[in-house]
């Protein structure tokens, strides 16, 4: 491109150049001829009054000196032999005029003869400005078929450099277009389509391109991570704008509220999964910036939530960020802790129960004995050994709950089923009896589990 700029400023100067010295050749052959149109005005003016003074002549024979005087200022023009031998016949005739005046000899011929001299050489004047004239009159039309010629020349060679400039200059943008859209679809552009001067414009396009690419990777690497990050957050995440849309969602909240949550409202969704509805909350949170939090009970669980606003650059709140964990498992295991509390406590309290019914019944259970070695009648002996077997029985149930409610250290050893079903029957006794239900067992050889 550079170079064609540089042939169409050499032809501007060749073309500038020869103008110039056409300009001068002509302004100088003109100047010339208008040079010699005024000389040949003048000499037809000089011989116009040498005409008249002839004229004058014919009445006044005494005009002769003038004529004379006349003819010097001719001589000084004129230098050609032709107008020089006309120039010494008017002289000699006038030599002549003045002797035959001087000597009152008859001058009617000569001054005939002089008047005719006269009248030629001013025909003659007259005719050498008509031919001066058409001269010039023909050098102007030449010079401006030149001057057309010249400048329709110019013309055309500048509207053909100017054709091939813009040819070439569209062959090169062409290229660089071409080379432009190959770096954007990540392809190296091939060195055709960027020539001369605009392979710098192509090595930086492809420097450029470089750039780009390793800033897309490194935003795709960063793009991946976080979002790995946040898909691996166990909480329910939701990016709001200010309308209350999901604008971006991480994978726990999708699998909760469906794939295509994103671009949906996060309270139509929130009423629709989990019945509940939080309006009053993302209001507050878009108008005055708070932090509302809460909590939703469902029959599918129980979902703790907090809302966070998200400020722009000027502080005015353009969307919020909304986190819900579902803490269904550990309500549970809050739920199982209280009741493990609870059974602690009652344990104590079965313990202290315990110990406080072992006495007395140890009593019973002493007495009792004592009785049944005495000589008592039948039906006191059926009495006396009922209490024993009742008073027994319970200081089984006592030996029972003081086991249950005895802290120890967890071991493993092997385990014999029989007694354990037993001493659970035992603990059962009463709810199976108040219900009518008879327990009957049979055990045979049970293995002992290790």
């Amino acid at each position: 491109m550079k170079r064609f700029l540089l042939y169409q400023s050499l032809f501007f100067l060749a073309i500038s150049v020869i103008g110039v010295g056409l300009s001068l050749y002509f302004l100088k052959d003109t100047s010339g001829r208008l040079q010699e149109i005024r000389t040949a005005l003048l000499s037809m003016s000089q011989r116009a009054n040498l005409y008249r003074e002839a004229e004058d002549l014919k009445n006044n024979q005494s005009e002769y000196i003038k004529i004379y005087e006349r003819l010097k200022e001719c001589r000084q023009c004129h230098g050609s032999p032709e107008h020089r031998q006309t120039i010494n016949e008017i002289e000699t005739l006038l030599t002549d005029l003045k002797d035959a005046v001087d000597n009152n000899q008859f001058v009617g011929p000569i001054i005939a003869k002089l008047h005719q001299l006269t009248r030629e050489a001013a025909l003659k004047g007259e005719s050498h400005l008509l031919e001066e004239a058409s001269e010039l009159s023909r050098g102007l039309r030449k010079w401006s078929i030149l001057l057309v010629i010249s400048l329709s020349l110019l013309f055309a060679g500048l509207l053909a450099i100017s054709i091939l400039m813009h040819k070439r200059a569209n062959q090169y943008i062409e290229g660089v277009i071409k080379a432009t859209e190959e770096i954007a679809q990540g392809k190296n552009p091939s060195t055709a389509l960027l020539r001369d001067e605009f392979r710098p414009i192509g090595d930086a396009l492809k420097r450029m391109q470089a750039q780009i690419k390793s800033s897309e990777e490194k935003l795709q690497n960063w793009a991946e991570a976080w979002q790995k990050t946040f898909d691996t957050i166990g909480e329910m995440i939701a990016v709001c704008d200010s309308r209350g849309v999901v604008v971006q969602a991480n994978r726990a909240f999708k699998r909760t509220f469906g794939r295509d949550s994103e671009g949906k409202l996060l309270n139509a969704l929130l009423q629709k999964t989990l019945n509940t509805e939080l309006s009053q909350q993302i209001a507050r949170v878009l108008t005055m910036a708070e932090r509302p939090f809460g909590e939703i009970n469902t029959e599918e669980g129980y979902y703790r939530w907090v809302i966070y606003p998200i400020t722009g650059m000027k502080g005015d709140v353009t969307g919020f960020i909304w986190i819900c964990r579902d803490s269904t498992r550990e309500r549970q295991l809050e739920e199982r802790a209280l009741q493990a509390e609870k059974l602690v406590s009652l344990g104590e309290l079965v313990a202290g129960i315990a110990h406080e019914l072992n006495n007395p019944l140890s009593v019973v259970l002493g007495y009792s004995e004592m009785l049944s070695t005495q000589k008592l009648p039948e039906d006191v002996m059926q009495k006396v050994k009922r209490i024993f077997e009742s008073a027994e029985r319970a200081s089984a149930i006592v030996r029972s709950l003081l086991e249950i409610s005895r802290k120890k250290p967890v071991e493993i050893e092997p385990l014999k089923i029989e007694p354990t079903i037993k001493s659970i029957i035992e603990l059962m006794d009463y709810e199976f009896r108040s219900g009518g239900i008879t327990v009957e067992t049979e055990f045979g050889d049970t293995p002992v589990i290790d």
